[in-house]
């Protein structure tokens, strides 16, 4: 519908690779945009993440439509190529009373860790079976489940080798930017799934209806998307995020400069389907919030990727 409406998309959430494959296909038009990364490199990065915590067999329990059907494929592809082994791999309905049949399946096997495809809601129904069935409590979760309810719901003392994976980078002045105003504005965490690729979502829609505005142009899809493309190319001038820095964006893009957003999730560099590749953090939870604990570039997530191609030839 918003393809037929000329209307441009960034979209904060999605992961899908079904949208990358509508995009080759030319269904997307090139008003298609994300600011999360793909499954096929969130994947990889989660992989990393749970070989370098030292886990060796992890379990998986995925939300049963395309995004977890696409992520648990990837990791399993990465984790193997890693040298790890899989343990049961347990697709899940949301929205049910109780998720013991699942997390039976998924402790067979003897996983030393559990890999959560959830959402937030059926992700505390996950976790607490998962307990109460004695498994090791060791946790690998996706972007998707950093969020503070989620901590403050089940217990920071239960997440004390729990390992997230989110996009961006350790040291990011955009971000912290972000998490600062988001603090006071809305006295609450920054913390959690969409934040800072809604934030970034939001710029660049924002910046591409200003320079339309300043170059006397229509603000419909093609022209919006057109000009988010030149706002995101490595050719140009890094700018960021705050209301100081997309000041000075503005004064540059005016002056006719080229200039490249880097924002809370990292440098934005789209390709031509719409999808954003950047680097992801590691985090894990300390004194009940979420902490960097690393980081993942994006050539080593290439790298893995480039093993499991050879795994699979």
């Amino acid at each position: 519908m918003t393809v037929e409406k000329d209307v441009v998309v960034v979209a904060t959430a999605s992961t899908s690779s079904t949208f990358t494959n509508m995009g080759k296909r030319g269904e997307t038009k090139g008003l298609f945009f994300r600011t999360l990364s793909s499954d096929s490199l969130q994947a990889v990065a989660a992989a990393m993440m749970a070989y370098e915590a030292g886990f060796r067999k992890p379990a998986i329990i995925y939300f049963n439509n395309d995004w977890g059907k696409n992520n648990q494929a990837g990791f399993i592809d990465a984790f193997k190529a890693l040298g790890g082994e899989i343990g049961n791999s347990v697709p899940f309905n949301p929205d049910q009373p109780s998720y013991r049949s699942e997390i039976t399946k998924t402790l067979e096997g003897d996983p030393d860790s559990l890999y959560m495809l959830s959402n937030t809601q059926d992700g505390v129904k996950h976790f607490r079976d998962w307990i109460r069935f004695d498994g090791p409590q060791n946790f690998i979760m996706p972007q998707g489940m950093n969020d503070s309810a989620f901590v403050d719901t089940v217990g920071a003392d239960l997440l004390k080798n729990a390992w997230f994976i989110s996009p961006g980078t350790p040291a990011n002045s955009s971000l912290e930017k972000m998490e600062s105003d988001f603090q006071v504005r809305w006295d609450a965490t920054p913390k959690g799934p969409g934040r800072n690729s809604g934030y970034d979502a939001g710029v660049l829609i924002g910046l591409a209806m200003v320079t339309a505005d300043m170059r006397g142009l229509d603000t419909s899809g093609s022209t919006l998307a057109k000009i988010i493309r030149e706002i995101t190319g490595p050719d140009g001038e890094e700018h960021y995020g705050g209301v100081d820095g997309l000041k000075a964006a503005i004064k540059a893009i005016k002056a006719g400069k080229n200039i490249w957003y880097v924002g809370a999730t990292g440098p934005i560099d789209f390709d031509p389907y719409g999808d954003v590749a950047t680097p992801f953090v590691m985090m894990k939870i300390k004194d009940g919030d979420y902490v960097d604990v690393g980081g993942i570039s994006l050539e080593e997530v290439s790298e893995v990727k480039a093993k499991v191609r050879a795994m699979n030839n």
